[in-house]
């Protein structure tokens, strides 16, 4: 989903929520994903072995396909992909598979991540 804000006081308006990107392929499910320097998110597709890019309008405009299908987490270091994955039932024989189970995956996508926001609590009075 996405909310419209206050840039001022970075309130969410709540009422006003729209979807911003639904998994277009059966059986997949948005898992983690990584923001890039130009806005855009890398969102793994858990069950797809896709870990694709979104525009700002939640339309996919690039593709990374893994050799496995339960991609969990993209993260980026300089404008290398780094991508997770978890283990996976076998859809062929109903057994879980440990093929690339834990794997990490590396692609160089020619753009950085989003520099990283740290969070500092407030005290209050």
């Amino acid at each position: 989903m996405k909310y419209p804000y206050n840039i001022e006081t970075g309130e969410i308006v709540w009422g006003e929520g729209k979807p911003y990107f639904t998994c277009p392929i059966k059986g997949g499910v948005p898992d983690g994903h990584a923001q890039d320097e130009e806005g855009f998110f890398w969102v793994a597709l858990f069950g797809t072995g896709k870990v694709v890019r979104v525009n700002l309008e939640g339309e996919i405009v690039a593709e990374v396909e893994c050799p496995t299908r339960c991609v969990t987490c993209p993260g980026f270091c300089g404008t290398e992909l780094f991508i997770t994955s978890a283990e996976e039932m076998d859809p062929d024989n109903n057994a879980w598979s440990t093929k690339h189970q834990g794997g990490l995956f590396k692609i160089d996508v020619g753009v950085r991540g989003a520099p990283l926001h740290r969070f500092k609590m407030s005290a209050k009075a």
